[in-house]
């Protein structure tokens, strides 16, 4: 992602469809993630456990999905002019790199 963030594909590409959004979203591997790592074992362990896990991770998605897109708004309206396709490329290869290896350091030790 590093290397290739200044070579962005042309807008001559059609739009992504909602069949395709559907499919991409029900093979993300998040789920599995969420699940072993974030969500406590009392989730799965009893009705009142999930009752609270669910309730927490909600009122915590919510907010953080609307600053997402209030962000992702702003960046398509050209009101952040600091914030380039190429810079955010690069941050989210340096997010990956710390996800993975956090992932990796977890799983060896």
């Amino acid at each position: 992602m590093w290397l290739t963030a200044n070579s962005f594909p042309s807008t001559a590409q059609g739009t992504i469809g909602l069949r395709v959004l559907f499919t991409a979203t029900l093979l993300n591997p998040k789920a599995i993630l969420f699940a072993g790592t974030i969500f406590p074992v009392a989730a799965f362990e009893s009705l009142a456990g999930y009752v609270e896990a669910m309730a927490i991770f909600t009122s915590l998605l919510v907010p953080i999905g609307l600053a997402w897109i209030a962000f992702g708004a702003e960046l398509g309206r050209g009101r952040l002019m600091r914030v380039s396709p190429a810079r955010m490329q690069r941050c989210a290869s340096i997010i990956l790199a710390a996800f993975s290896l956090s992932l990796a350091w977890a799983v060896l030790h």
